[in-house]
């Protein structure tokens, strides 16, 4: 049957039938609205679904809608007289209640309940793999890493899992025998977009120091200030100066943690994507294929965070990746965030014979500790490894993590305020005389930091080639050695240990024996330390801490510290039931009105009318979800229950 005609650019009738109509128009809508809600839907868990508007009564809507998502959405539906006019009366009412928004009541009496709702996380959707790759981000603050796994072979048939790979070589600017990971930092042009990125901008900062590098960027990710998710203020000030996330240069121009990060993580995402697509599957990128090849494959995405990051910090990092166009708000599923703690514990599975060395050889039921020394944080959670009926391993958390400012970078801070103070000693200002220090810490990064250890005769010294023709007054100079025409400054090892090194170690140790002394009040003893990140390839940090727990436990370092979190974040999306068992890093509670309880509340507290009438309430209760320190079970997704109700008209307020 016609359900149209139109005439062509020649004159000649073309009959469009409903058939026509409905492949052409009306199935490509329903189909991208229908998956639209879908998305929707298994974004915000279990919910209810109004439908209004013209199409919100369109019956194959909800046929298409309920048939896509059965046993998870039916359908109720009721007509309105006068719809239209409803909404936009609804619209002023909404106004004229908020007046007398109300506080929802709770009842003791009424349940309160949790269910779970999905099993566990996977990437295998009806039998078939849903991504191309599992890309797995080590976003760490002074270098990061990736590794990734191949789900799809190229004709698009479920591929091995067993082999995760990681990338060490074709960084930008970088030497494959040298770097396993990307400096993370960022270099902005003129127009203040993203120019350089990675060691790349680190070499192009010395040709345009007009140009604005960034660094140290993630410490300030979170929108609350550092000292709060620490606990402590350790030189932060000297951090966010000396780490240059602020550029003295243009501060006029306001750079947001999340928008450096997200445009980091862009100029990142597209060259892993490019160098595993080009590495797995062969396609060529150039000038005219790169934009549809960086679209064409699907990756779900693991991102690592610092173990004791709550949930706004997490979310923040995922307001970076959604900026970042790795994933957009209708596909949150498609990005997972996991502490680098788990990442660490996950990626050592294989080897935990090796790492813990009992005596007995046997590594069930061990309980260890995960030392992640990174470049700006250092963070430690406890675990518990059993093996299951399978023969399966199985990690279990235990207690709270703990962490401080306290990774390599400090170290940096420290070793440029020793500069400072000797040219200040030689009446110099470095920044009024411009002096530049770039050359003189990439030494001390590179070579004199991870090599350190302390002369036991206290007789030898550490060179500084000091920039430009070196200094002149010295007369005041005592406590410092000069050399060559005074243009070499000789730092005793001595004042290398004590001054830049032995402060933040004594931080690291104090984290530790924090950790320790939580296993011994809940009874546990601890058997290992591993240290992993790329502070812990610190010579002299190593041996402090097999010094100070010899024959307490054992300290291991793996070989492949500086990549296994990234290598374990990929293990984490393969198989996330390895961690049976999490705790609440923070409670998740409800504003209520709750009945008046003398053990709880101050006697003279206001009471207030119930909804029976009674004046046996009080306001201003929490009543709390989940509580901190609460145990979870892994990756099991649950949704907490309580009973709360209004007073209608009133609307609720949370």
């Amino acid at each position: 049957m016609t359900a149209f005609s139109q005439a062509d650019a020649n004159n000649d009738v073309v009959e469009f039938t409903y058939e026509d109509l409905n492949r052409i128009v009306f199935e490509p809508f329903i189909e991208s609205t229908t998956n639209f809600i879908s998305n929707a839907g298994k974004t915000h868990g279990q919910c209810e679904i109004f439908f209004f508007g013209k199409y919100g009564v369109d019956a194959y809507l909800a046929e298409k809608l309920t048939r896509a998502n059965p046993g998870r959405l039916e359908y109720y539906h009721s007509f309105i007289k006068d719809s239209h006019e409803r909404i936009s009366s609804g619209a002023v009412s909404s106004v004229l209640s908020t007046y007398k928004s109300q506080i929802p009541f709770f009842s003791d009496k009424q349940s309160s309940r949790q269910e779970t709702i999905l099993e566990e996380n996977s990437i295998i959707i009806n039998g078939d793999y849903s991504y191309d790759f599992i890309v797995a981000i080590d976003f760490g603050n002074t270098s990061s890493g990736c590794s990734y796994v191949k789900l799809r072979d190229n004709k698009g048939r479920p591929a091995s899992t067993q082999s995760i790979k990681t990338i060490k070589e074709d960084w930008p600017a970088c030497n494959a025998l040298e770097f396993e990971k990307v400096p993370t930092l960022l270099m902005y042009g003129k127009n203040m977009k993203p120019k350089y990125w990675g060691e790349e901008a680190r070499l192009q900062a010395k040709r345009h120091q007009d140009l604005n590098l960034l660094g140290n960027f993630k410490l300030f990710l979170r929108p609350d200030p550092l000292e709060k998710l620490y606990d402590q203020n350790h030189d932060l000030e000297e951090t966010k100066e000396q780490g240059e996330f602020v550029n003295d240069r243009n501060e006029t121009r306001n750079f947001t943690a999340v928008k450096v990060i997200a445009d980091y993580l862009k100029l990142f995402k597209n060259h892993i994507i490019e160098h595993i697509v080009t590495k797995e599957y062969n396609d060529n990128f150039n000038d005219f294929t790169r934009a549809r090849l960086l679209r064409k494959y699907k990756m779900r995405y693991v991102i690592t965070v610092p173990a004791i990051w709550d949930m706004p910090a997490r979310d923040t990092m995922v307001q970076a990746a959604i900026k970042a166009g790795m994933i957009t708000r209708r596909d949150l599923d498609r990005l997972i965030i996991i502490s680098e703690a788990e990442a660490v514990a996950l990626s050592c599975e294989k080897r935990f014979t090796e790492y813990f060395n009992k005596a007995d050889g046997s590594v069930d039921d061990t309980n260890f500790i995960v030392c992640d020394a990174g470049g700006g944080t250092v963070d430690l959670v406890t675990f518990n490894l059993q093996y299951n009926e399978k023969k399966e391993a199985m990690l279990c958390q235990i207690g709270d993590g703990v962490g401080d400012t306290c990774g390599s970078t400090l170290l940096d801070v420290r070793f440029k305020k020793y500069l400072f103070d000797f040219y200040l000693s030689c009446g110099v200002n470095i920044d009024e005389s411009n002096i530049q220090l770039d050359d003189v810490m990439q030494e001390f990064i590179k070579n004199q930091k991870p090599g350190f250890m302390p002369n036991s005769y206290g007789d030898s010294y550490y060179e500084i080639d000091l920039p430009g023709k070196g200094v002149i007054n010295t007369s005041s100079n005592s406590n410092y050695i000069l050399a060559n025409g005074n243009t070499t400054l000789k730092m005793k090892n001595q004042d290398m240990k004590e001054k830049i090194f032995d402060p933040i170690v004594e931080r690291i140790i104090s984290l530790i024996n924090n950790q320790l002394e939580e296993a011994e009040r809940g009874c546990a003893k601890i058997n290992a330390i591993l240290m992993v990140g790329g502070f812990s390839q610190s010579r002299y940090l190593q041996q402090r801490i097999k010094d100070k727990y010899k024959g307490r436990c054992h300290v291991s370092v793996p070989y492949d510290g500086v990549t296994t979190i990234s290598h374990g974040a990929a293990s984490y999306a393969l198989n996330p039931r390895l961690l049976s068992k999490k705790f609440a890093n923070q409670s998740l509670g409800l504003q209520v009105r709750s009945p008046f309880m003398k053990s709880l509340t101050d006697l003279d507290k206001e009471k207030i009318k119930g909804p029976d009438g009674d004046e046996n309430f009080e306001k201003d209760r929490l009543e709390y979800f989940v509580t901190r320190g609460e145990e979870l079970e892994g990756e099991r997704q649950t949704v907490h229950k309580k009973d709360v109700y209004v007073v209608y008209p009133n609307a609720a307020s949370c």
